[in-house]
C-alpha cells in the first residue's frame, strides 16, 4: 500500500513539475515556453492594427520565434476589408526609423470570402525585427490589390513588442 501512495505521489509530482516548467508566460501577453533546453518559444498573440485612413480595412498579427541560431521570426497576418475579399498581397514591409524591413517569403494560408480575409505567412530576420521593435514608433505597409494601405500597431502590440525586445536582450 505505502509503495502504491509513493508511486502516485511521485507520478502527480512529475506531471506538476513538466506543466510549471511548460506554463506559457501569459502575464506579459507574450507566451514563452521552453521547448528543450537550448531552445525557447516565443509567440506574439494576434493584435487587430487598423489602417491609417480607412475604417474598412484592418489586419490581425501574430509572430512566432525559436532561439535557435539562423531561425527567421514567422510573421503570420490576416488582412480583412469590409467591402471585399483582399485578392492579392504584393507586398508587406514594416518602416521604422525611415528604414523599409520587407517581410520575405510571403505566401498565402487561406482566405475566408465569408469574412473577407485574407491570411498570409512569412518571415523575418530577428535582428531586422529587433531594431523595428527598438524604434521610437514603426508602422506596417501592405499593398494588397495594387493598393497601399498603412497600418499602426495598437498599445497592446507595441507593449508586446517592448517585452519581446527585452526578453531578446
Amino acid at each position: 500500500m505505502n509503495k502504491k501512495i509513493i508511486y502516485i505521489f511521485i507520478l502527480l509530482l512529475i506531471v506538476f513539475i513538466s506543466g510549471c516548467v511548460s506554463t506559457p508566460d501569459t502575464d506579459s501577453g507574450i507566451w514563452v515556453t521552453s521547448l528543450s533546453e537550448s531552445v525557447t518559444r516565443y509567440y506574439i498573440p494576434a493584435t487587430t492594427w487598423q489602417e491609417k485612413t480607412s475604417r474598412s480595412v484592418s489586419c490581425r498579427i501574430d509572430m512566432t520565434y525559436l532561439d535557435e541560431p539562423e531561425r527567421p521570426v514567422v510573421c503570420n497576418i490576416s488582412f480583412f476589408n469590409n467591402s471585399m475579399l483582399p485578392k492579392e498581397i504584393s507586398s508587406v514591409y514594416f518602416i521604422a526609423d525611415g528604414i523599409n524591413y520587407p517581410l520575405i517569403n510571403v505566401t498565402t494560408m487561406f482566405t475566408r470570402t465569408e469574412r473577407n480575409e485574407h491570411r498570409i505567412t512569412s518571415i523575418m530576420e530577428i535582428d531586422k525585427l529587433l531594431k523595428i521593435f527598438n524604434a521610437e514608433n514603426f508602422l506596417m505597409i501592405a499593398i494588397i490589390d495594387s493598393t497601399e494601405y498603412t497600418f499602426e500597431p495598437n498599445n497592446e502590440f507595441l507593449r508586446y513588442s517592448r517585452q519581446f525586445y527585452n526578453y531578446c536582450l
